[in-house]
C-alpha cells in the first residue's frame, strides 16, 4: 500500500471518529441542559418577568460545551500527529505539542469562538423569544415548555435550546402552517413524514389538529432540525481541525529541523465526488510551493489549506468542505 494510500485511509478513519464524537458531544449537551431545566423556576421566572433569572435557568453555557469544546481540539491534536506519524525511519524525530502557542491560538480563536458565539446566541434567542412571546400574551408555562421541550418517555423533546436562528424561525413557520393547515408544511424536508397522514387528513376535513398533534408535529421538527445542525457543525469542525492540525504539524517540524521549509509542496485534492463544489474541482492538484503561500480559488477566496477561513474565505467556500491537501515533504536527517 501507498504511503498516500495510508495517509488517506489514517485521515478518513480520524474523521469518521470525530464526526461522531463532536455530533455526539453537542447533542449531549443540548439534551442535558434541556433535561436540566425545571420547568417550574423557569415559568416562575417568566411569568416575573425576570429575564436574567430565565436565561440562567435555560442559557446554554460555554462550560455545559465544554466536552464539544474539547472534541474538536482533540481533532487538531489528531490532525497534527499524523505529520510526525508520517516521518520516515531516516528522518529527525520529532513529537506534536498541542499546548504550543499557535495550537494555543487556535483553539483560543476557532474552537472558543465557536462555542462563545453558539452560547451567546442562544442567550439571544432566549431573551428575544420570552419577550415576543409574553408581548403576544401566551401564558408563561407554555412559553416555558415551548423552550424546554416537553418530557417524553423520560427525555425532553421538541424545545429549541441548541437551534440556531434561523431554525427557530422555521420552527415558528412549521407551527404557523399545521395551524392554519397550510400545505407549504409539505416543503419542509426536515419534517417527519410519519404525521403526514395526519396533517393531509386535517387539511382535506377542514378540521383544525388538535394543539396536542401541532405540538407532536412541530416537536418532531425541532428535534430533526437540531440533529441536522449537530451533523453540519460536525462534518464542518472535524474536517476543519484535522487539516489546522496537519498544518500546525508542519510547522512543529520545521521548527524542530526535520523538514526542509524551501522544498513543501501543497496539492489540492479534491474528494472527486458529484458533490464537490465547482470551484474546488477546478482547484483539484492545484500545486503551491511552502507553508506560507495561500491556495487562491477562482472566486479571489484565499485559504492556507481547503476549509480555512483565517484570510476571509467565506463559508460558502469552507462550510462541509471535504477536500485535503497532499503534502510533498523533504525530510531532515539528524
Amino acid at each position: 500500500m501507498s504511503n498516500r494510500r495510508k495517509l488517506a485511509n489514517r485521515l478518513a478513519a480520524l474523521l469518521k471518529k470525530y464526526d461522531r464524537e463532536i455530533e455526539r458531544t453537542f447533542l449531549q449537551a443540548v439534551q442535558d441542559k434541556a433535561a436540566s431545566i425545571n420547568l417550574a423556576e423557569l415559568t416562575n421566572a417568566i411569568e416575573a418577568r425576570d429575564l436574567n433569572r430565565a436565561l440562567r435557568i435555560a442559557g446554554l453555557t460555554r462550560a455545559e460545551l465544554y466536552p464539544f469544546d474539547a472534541e474538536i481540539n482533540g481533532a487538531y491534536v489528531a490532525g497534527g500527529q499524523t505529520i510526525p506519524e508520517a516521518a520516515p525511519a531516516f528522518a529527525l524525530k520529532f513529537g506534536f505539542d498541542g499546548r504550543a502557542s499557535h495550537a494555543a491560538e487556535w483553539a483560543r480563536t476557532h474552537v472558543g469562538g465557536l462555542v462563545t458565539d453558539i452560547a451567546d446566541e442562544q442567550v439571544e434567542l432566549l431573551r428575544e423569544t420570552i419577550a415576543k412571546q409574553l408581548e403576544a400574551g401566551e401564558a408563561p408555562r407554555s412559553v416555558a415548555v415551548r423552550i424546554a421541550g416537553r418530557t417524553t418517555g423520560g427525555k425532553r423533546q421538541g424545545g429549541f435550546i441548541g437551534l440556531s436562528r434561523s431554525q427557530i424561525g422555521y420552527l415558528a413557520n412549521a407551527r404557523q402552517e399545521l395551524e392554519e393547515l397550510n400545505g407549504e408544511y409539505f416543503t419542509r424536508k426536515l419534517r417527519d413524514k410519519r404525521f403526514d397522514g395526519i396533517v393531509r387528513k386535517a387539511i382535506a376535513t377542514g378540521k383544525p389538529l388538535s394543539v396536542a398533534d401541532v405540538e407532536r408535529i412541530a416537536g418532531r421538527y425541532s428535534d430533526r432540525m437540531l440533529k441536522h445542525r449537530a451533523d453540519t457543525i460536525a462534518r464542518t469542525e472535524s474536517i476543519t481541525a484535522l487539516r489546522a492540525g496537519r498544518r500546525e504539524g508542519m510547522l512543529q517540524g520545521i521548527e524542530a529541523g526535520a523538514i526542509r521549509a524551501d522544498r513543501v509542496k501543497r496539492i489540492w485534492d479534491s474528494s472527486g465526488d458529484n458533490r464537490v463544489r465547482a470551484d474546488h474541482r477546478a482547484m483539484d492538484g492545484r500545486e503551491v510551493d511552502g507553508m506560507d503561500t495561500p491556495y487562491t480559488l477562482p472566486d479571489g477566496s484565499r485559504m492556507l489549506f481547503p476549509g480555512d477561513a483565517s484570510l476571509g474565505a467565506p463559508a460558502s467556500q469552507t462550510v462541509a468542505c471535504r477536500c485535503y491537501e497532499v503534502l510533498e515533504i523533504d525530510w531532515l536527517t539528524p
